[in-house]
């Protein structure tokens, strides 16, 4: 029993010395097909008006833009603004994605036959991500509304501001849970140079626990929360392996223990009572 117990000791002090995952590391989310992240919040047009947005990953497919062909993901972004009074004003947008980092290929708003492409590929978002890390991408934009197109140069100035960790209530594939994230606030400066956008990216989640964009540096004009979302993050397959080979070393081990020969045992002397005379 005390080999037993010593063995078993020996293989956990070995797996509790493994290092362990960190929180966050900014990297580039995998996502597939189902997943997708739903928020509420508010935005701010002359009055406050209630916003609830979706985004959805809807499918993996190919797209041919200027003479080559990308592997993209295509998703697609629900906003439903609330308005008092009259009701709820829902647009739908769709936006393809190259699927190696996220740059933007394409987006689109077939109710108002307007579609923007980037060309070059605009990767905002240029993982993994670093605190204090600023970037900026430049890329031709060509806007198609109706018959009617117009092209320009833009550039997007991006910067992860903090790292931090948020904690919300939400539900997470299928199960509701209060808890922290470990996020990479990643501010976008609007084109005009007056406003900027906050986006609180978080590894488990795939995408943004929170969006909020202000006005100036005292206004803030919209904020969406994060409410339920579906996605897994990928397994870390060096941590797996690290984790498999240092436990099979454990077990060798172990067995080795189990088979030595315990020391053969030495006869006790024999004591013989002598009857009281």
């Amino acid at each position: 029993m005390r080999r037993a117990a010593a063995v078993v000791a020996a293989v956990l002090l070995i797996t509790a010395v493994l290092p362990r995952p960190a929180s966050a590391a900014g990297d580039r989310p995998s996502w597939n097909v189902g997943d997708f992240w739903r928020y509420e919040g508010y935005t701010i047009v002359i009055a406050q008006l209630d916003l609830a947005r979706r985004f959805e990953v809807a499918a993996l497919e190919g797209l041919t833009q200027a003479g080559v062909t990308y592997s993209t993901v295509k998703a697609v972004q629900t906003d439903t603004t609330t308005v008092p009074f009259i009701g709820a004003t829902t647009v739908v947008s769709n936006a393809w994605l190259r699927t190696t980092d996220l740059a933007f290929l394409k987006t689109e708003v077939a109710a108002a036959q307007t579609t923007t492409a980037y060309d070059p590929p605009a990767g905002l978002y240029q993982f993994p991500l670093v605190n204090g890390r600023a970037w900026s991408v430049s890329t031709t934009r060509t806007i198609t509304i109706g018959a009617g197109s117009s092209s320009g140069q833009v550039t997007f100035d991006l910067s992860v501001t903090s790292e931090t960790d948020l904690t919300v209530q939400v539900v997470q594939n299928g199960q509701s849970v209060t808890k922290a994230f470990h996020t990479f606030v990643v501010r976008q400066e609007d084109e005009s140079g007056s406003g900027f956008w906050l986006f609180s990216y978080a590894d488990e989640v795939g995408y943004f626990l929170k969006q909020e964009h202000w006005a100036n540096a005292n206004t803030k004009n919209t904020e969406l929360t994060l409410k339920e979302f579906k996605y897994t993050p990928p397994t870390n397959f060096v941590l797996l392996v690290l984790i498999l080979a240092v436990f099979l070393v454990a077990v060798i081990v172990a067995a080795l223990l189990l088979r030595r020969k315990p020391p053969t045992p030495q006869p006790v002397a024999q004591y013989q009572v002598q009857p009281a005379r």
